[in-house]
């Protein structure tokens, strides 16, 4: 496939599919961010900690899986990259709620400097980077996660898909 760059819906084309931030120009198709082993990290010792959250598709699931997230990363001691994993957890299980017809799970796995959240659901659709207008009650969740985390994308499976993005400390510093 090569690298080519994609928007609306020549993004069902390609299979499998990552979508990354506009950082790295959205839609194209990049490696894996980069992982660090630094076994002397302050914020992910030695072993693997992960944490595993089942959803429905209810309106109380984006607070739910935030308040699941915060606790969480406030209980691994990432407690300022779990603020912000808080907001863009909510905005991608609103996506995966409003679009899907049935819920899903949310994993937050400890990087050596943050957290990766993955969001996994059963619909096939995958999510639209819009640019809505000043008028427009919605579509600007993607465009959030978009400028706020360090990786995001997309990956396509058999029974759905699972979106992801990743926030670390430089993250949280150039928000606050």
């Amino acid at each position: 496939m090569g690298d080519r760059q994609t928007s609306g819906t020549d993004l069902d084309e390609l299979r499998p599919i990552r979508l990354t931030s506009s950082r790295a120009g959205y839609g194209a198709r990049v490696a894996e961010p980069p992982r660090v082993d630094d076994s002397t990290s302050t914020w992910n010792p030695r072993e693997r900690r992960v944490a595993r959250m089942e959803f429905d598709a209810s309106l109380s699931s984006p607070r739910r899986t935030r308040v699941f997230v915060g606790s969480t990363a406030r209980g691994w001691g990432l407690g300022d990259v779990g603020v912000l994993a808080e907001l863009l957890v909510s905005e991608v299980v609103t996506n995966a709620v409003e679009h899907g017809s049935s819920g899903g799970a949310v994993e937050i796995i400890a990087l050596p400097t943050g957290l990766r959240v993955e969001v996994t659901d059963q619909s096939l659709g995958l999510p639209e980077l819009r640019n809505p207008s000043a008028t427009e009650p919605t579509g600007r969740g993607l465009s959030i996660v978009d400028q706020l985390s360090r990786w995001w994308g997309v990956e396509r499976g058999t029974d759905g898909k699972k979106v992801w993005f990743e926030v670390d400390d430089l993250d949280v510093s150039r928000t606050g």
